[in-house]
């Protein structure tokens, strides 16, 4: 008896003298820490890529926990030069500047949902993807983010030449006072329009009135056009495609572009 007390209370020392707890109690603490949403996220891809070439990123969203969640959404930080191309079950969208939201909606306890994303890697050196996955209600946020660097390779400039006999630009453009690149546009803002390149070096709009002349370098890695008090500069970013800006000489607007043939 006197042994069996002794015993007792070295237990009592170590663990504490608060009432112990129910089975059933113990029971619902446990299910109390395996409920709610807990998402976890995973971002991978190759480490290298050539510029102006197509990168695959691919992302899995796993619910960890015991509960539904409805609303996930997955908000990406994107590399400058990184250009949003497509996205499995078309998902994705550009949500601001080097900024990417992939919505992914419902998703089921002990669940995963993972997809694909392509982007075109227009700048070369080291490059960095990172992501959250979100949920207002996640019990455990701190394994929400991922990221995925890589290195994007420098090649020689892209070249895009105009045929000798013209082509039509298919213009897709946003406009503002401090733009400096296409990949700054945000979808909603974008205005789409059509130009004829004439073998003359004329330029036509949508209409067929002459608004101005064009011209390409030698090494067929820009175009220029002058249209008035309004001139585009632009760059190939891919063998068919030039990223530019419009400025105008009388307002400090410009319009930065994607003009594809």
């Amino acid at each position: 008896m006197v042994r069996s007390l002794v015993a007792c209370l070295v237990v009592l020392a170590v663990v504490g003298c608060g009432p112990a707890q129910s089975e059933a109690e113990e029971v619902a603490a446990r299910q109390d820490a395996l409920s709610g949403v807990d998402l976890r996220l995973t971002l991978s891809g190759a480490n290298s890529v050539n510029q102006g070439a197509n990168y695959r990123l691919s992302y899995t969203s796993t619910n960890l926990g015991e509960t539904y969640a409805s609303g996930v959404y997955v908000d990406l930080t994107v590399p400058t030069g990184a250009a949003l191309v497509a996205s499995s079950a078309n998902r994705c969208a550009v949500n601001g500047p080097l900024a990417v939201r992939c919505v992914l909606g419902g998703q089921g306890y002990r669940r995963s949902i993972s997809g694909t994303i392509d982007f075109r890697m227009n700048s070369a050196g080291n490059a960095s993807f990172s992501g959250q996955v979100v949920h207002p209600a996640d019990v455990s946020p701190l394994n929400n983010f991922a990221s995925k660097s890589l290195v994007v390779n420098a090649v020689g400039p892209l070249v895009a030449p105009i045929p000798a006999t013209g082509a039509v630009l298919h213009f897709s453009q946003c406009s503002g006072t401090a733009l400096t690149s296409y990949q700054q546009c945000m979808p909603g803002s974008l205005v789409n329009y059509d130009l004829t390149l004439q073998a003359n070096g004329d330029v036509l709009d949508d209409q067929g009135s002459l608004v101005g002349t064009w011209s390409q370098n030698s090494g067929q890695t820009t175009l220029s056009i002058n249209a008035g008090t309004a001139s585009a500069s632009a760059t190939a970013v891919t063998t068919t495609c030039f990223d530019g800006l419009w400025t105008n000489t009388s307002s400090a607007w410009v319009s930065a572009f994607r003009a594809c043939l």
